[in-house]
């Protein structure tokens, strides 16, 4: 850990490989952490103590492709099969089906009381919204596209940016009091809320600005790299990737620290802060070093640590401060 404590290593949780992991802290606390394979999940308490929270006996699905943490209400939802969303407390009680039907990502809201489900191609071509606890279903678009990072709640959970199935850029309330306004054309994607009215999004090989009326696009970064896109923003830092790197930056652009460079084929999933601001998380895929959860303190100099040793897989992994 960044602040000097020893590095401890879960090579082996219960004799399975894991292929997800959870981080959240408290400011100054070592952080606690979900890991969970195909078949199982598990919670590493601070004192190193592994509790099984699931496994396929106790219902538990195979196919686990993405999680989502609401650390306000204690929950956990979880896409299997990259279709099937399924909610749980962090404890590992509640555990169940959250809503039948084809789904290809599913994020809670910032504040904890709704879920947004993506629908999955033409079997389901929608976004519906819903309390948390799976009541009062409302449908807000007609268009979905598949992608898993294709969904993304504004920081007051009022509004929702989305992809379509055409590629274009939605941005809808999640009340459904109105229809959606459509912001970009089929050449961008991967929206990620810049501030309470402006999305940010990859367009054409540059980090595009828009207002979530449309009215302005400002060019916030243009790169040649061919993953070149803001990942997350948490008050006046911005997280990014341009070719092989990861970078932190102020909001205007003014001051970018390299986090990690890695070889040529490098690919960044999963990159965030957590609510804090304190703690940067990413899954680095460099073909030379392997895929690893790197962890960045945000300390000057930057201070990194590796969760995971090569060449072992991690298929998602999600930080927050409990």
């Amino acid at each position: 850990w960044s602040d000097g404590r020893e590095l401890v290593w879960f090579d082996d949780v219960a004799g399975a490989e894991c292929t997800e992991v959870e981080l959240y802290s408290r400011a100054g606390e070592l952080p606690l952490s979900i890991v969970a394979t195909q078949d199982s999940a598990y919670r590493i308490e601070r004192d190193g103590t592994v509790v099984e929270l699931f496994s396929l006996t106790t219902g538990w699905p195979s196919g686990l492709q993405e999680l989502d943490v609401s650390v306000a209400e204690g929950q956990m939802l979880a896409m299997h099969d990259g279709t099937t969303p399924y909610i749980s407390g962090l404890d590992g009680t509640r555990f169940g089906l959250f809503r039948e039907g084809m789904w290809s990502a599913g994020r809670i809201s910032p504040n904890g009381n709704y879920v947004a489900l993506q629908g999955y191609d033409s079997s389901n071509p929608a976004i519906s919204v819903f309390n948390l606890d799976g009541s009062f279903a409302r449908q807000i678009s007609t268009s979905a596209g598949t992608n898993s990072e294709a969904l993304a709640w504004s920081s007051d959970s009022v509004w929702i940016a989305s992809t379509r199935v055409d590629n274009a850029i939605e941005v809808t309330p999640a009340s459904a009091a109105r229809g959606p306004t459509k912001i970009a054309d089929a050449n961008c994607a991967f929206p990620t809320w810049w501030d309470i009215d402006t999305v940010a999004l990859q367009c054409d090989g540059a980090i595009k600005l828009v207002d979530m009326d449309a009215s302005r696009t400002l060019n916030w970064f243009d790169a040649a790299g061919v993953d070149d896109r803001v990942r997350d923003v948490a008050g006046v830092r911005v997280l990014y990737t341009s070719g092989e790197s990861l970078f932190i930056a102020s909001i205007d652009n003014s001051d970018a620290v390299a986090l990690y460079t890695g070889s040529p084929g490098t690919t960044f999933d999963d990159v965030q802060f957590d609510s804090t601001g304190m703690w940067t998380m990413a899954i680095v895929s460099d073909p030379l070093a392997g895929t690893d959860v790197l962890v960045v303190a945000d300390l000057i100099p930057y201070a990194t640590e590796w969760l995971t040793t090569s060449p072992e897989i991690v298929e998602v992994a999600a930080a927050w401060a409990e």
